[in-house]
């Protein structure tokens, strides 16, 4: 199945767009993830027990003059590189122009890139598919202009900065930590940098399954309300004379 995806992704990529004969053509993926325990602590310093799924979102590419795709959910995505690189809005290009603004900040090398996109990761589904997104462009520049060597971590803080200050949501870095590192992951955001630890458990040796299962509900337009719950918890936080919950005295909250 996966060897039919990747043929599928190259051959969208030779339909939809010129690709030199002498091009090299390379495959990204970035997967969705899944909570574990530890929802909406990360936000708040917290700590996070989170996996990375097997839906995943993958991108045949080839370096160009700017930012030009085809995605199987979101249709044509064109940024002008020489252009307004200040998109803010809840869309593929305002995610793309975070992660650009702080590879640039970092002092990591950004450029084009001409790619075809495919999705099993549905926008809304709660698998966090803006954060794959944002991992799949970052995983991208970094190898197509970066030789691979920015860390894992640092592509998720970007898709955080991207997500925080581009799209509009104020999430913490689970998500895009999650999908970036991949497998089972620890993660404690207590410190300034997190501290990670890989955790090696697979469901399947323990008769396990996670299973995902379609609504037919959509959680993609709810950021003003996801928004409202870190907003609440810094007011709690305050209360105590602090910026997190994570800080706050556990016997004077209880």
């Amino acid at each position: 199945m996966k060897n039919e995806k990747f043929k599928d992704v190259i051959n969208g990529l030779l339909t939809y767009f010129n690709v030199p004969a002498d091009a090299e053509v390379n495959i990204y993926s970035a997967p969705g993830r899944a909570e574990i325990g530890g929802n909406h602590t990360d936000h708040q310093r917290g700590r996070v027990l989170a996996a990375a799924v097997n839906a995943e979102i993958v991108c045949a590419a080839v370096k160009s003059k700017n930012i030009e795709l085809f995605s199987d959910s979101h249709g044509k995505i064109y940024i002008d590189l020489s252009g307004n690189l200040n998109i803010k809005n809840n869309t593929p290009e305002a995610l793309i122009c975070g992660m650009l603004e702080y590879f640039n900040k970092q002092g990591y090398k950004t450029g084009g890139i001409r790619g075809n996109i495919l999705s099993e990761v549905g926008a809304g589904s709660g698998l966090s598919s803006s954060a794959a997104f944002s991992n799949l462009i970052g995983t991208a520049l970094n190898h197509e202009y970066n030789g691979g060597a920015i860390p894992a971590l640092e592509i998720a803080k970007a898709g955080r900065y991207a997500e925080n200050v581009f799209f509009g949501k104020p999430s913490g870095l689970m998500d895009q930590a999650a999908s970036a590192l991949g497998g089972f992951v620890f993660m404690d955001f207590g410190p300034d940098e997190p501290i990670v630890e890989r955790i090696p458990f697979k469901p399947e040796s323990y008769g396990l399954t996670l299973c995902v299962v379609h609504t037919g509900g959509n959680h993609a337009d709810l950021t003003d309300e996801y928004a409202a719950i870190p907003r609440d918890m810094k007011s709690v936080a305050e209360f105590f004379c602090e910026d997190f919950l994570c800080f706050c005295d556990f016997v004077a909250f209880i």
